[in-house]
């Protein structure tokens, strides 16, 4: 092996098996680009589910928004009745 090699052991139902690593510099550049990866993919993670949530929660809105029309609308109508059936009682 060539100087400067890193010698890392495992143990597997086999027995020890060596992983050499020729440059442990490489190996340090791995681990910064997989965190960076990892906070990527969080951080993208969590603004997908605020827009999901902020969307859903939009639906919901205009769904009760609506809702609440078409009772102040059922409203307005009976009163509006009520309104003229006390105009013709009172002639």
């Amino acid at each position: 092996m060539k100087e400067g090699t890193i010698i890392i052991t495992s143990m597997w139902a086999l027995g020890e098996i060596p992983l050499a690593v020729a440059d442990p510099t490489l190996l340090g550049f791995a681990a910064v680009a997989t965190s960076i990866s990892g906070i990527l993919s969080t951080w993208y993670g969590f603004h997908k589910a605020s827009a999901d949530a902020k969307k859903q929660a939009g639906e919901e809105c205009a769904k009760k928004l609506k809702e609440a029309r078409e009772e102040g609308e059922a409203v307005a109508a009976e009163l509006h009745d009520l309104k003229m059936k006390l105009a013709r009682e009172d002639t």
